[in-house]
């Protein structure tokens, strides 16, 4: 069995809509599989997700059948889903050291140190955040720099 790498909507909504960075998105998905790689994420990134790709819908960025191929490739990711339950009470915590309004991004981060394991994204602002609060956290980006991964030192 391969590592166990969180990814986050924002790194997944790089896969599914051509944007500056799929094209590396889409090969660490791909060298993911090859070596047996389990991709996790709470729950919430189906809704995330799924509202994302509305959005870019509903704004005429993407035709109603380039977003429901990019909805079914969604689901073809083959996630492991993790109930967000276990993490609330460590998000929380993360969410008030990190100043953060919402609870979505510290989800992944709190599942990412629950599992020991990468945590992947494409929201700079919350790499910028998670650097600034000096928690014990590094990060590796990727040659464009759309795309990091955080992981705890």
């Amino acid at each position: 069995m391969g590592a166990q790498i969180c990814v986050d909507a924002s790194f997944i909504l790089k896969a599914l809509v051509p944007e500056a960075g799929t094209d590396e998105v889409l090969s660490l998905l791909s060298t993911w599989r090859s070596d047996g790689a389990t991709l996790l994420a709470p729950t919430l990134i189906e809704y995330e997700v799924a509202s994302a790709l509305w959005k870019y819908v509903f704004r005429g960025l993407l035709t109603p059948e380039e977003g429901d191929r990019a909805r079914i490739l969604f689901t073809s990711l083959l996630l492991n889903l993790q109930s967000p339950g276990v993490l609330f009470s460590r998000a929380w915590e993360l969410a008030e050291h990190l100043g953060q309004p919402t609870l979505y991004d510290t989800c992944y981060l709190a599942l990412s140190e629950r599992l020991v394991c990468p945590f992947w994204t494409a929201d700079m602002k919350f790499i910028n955040s998670v650097l600034a609060a000096s928690i014990g956290y590094k990060v590796t980006s990727n040659p464009s720099g759309v795309i990091c991964s955080l992981a705890r030192c």
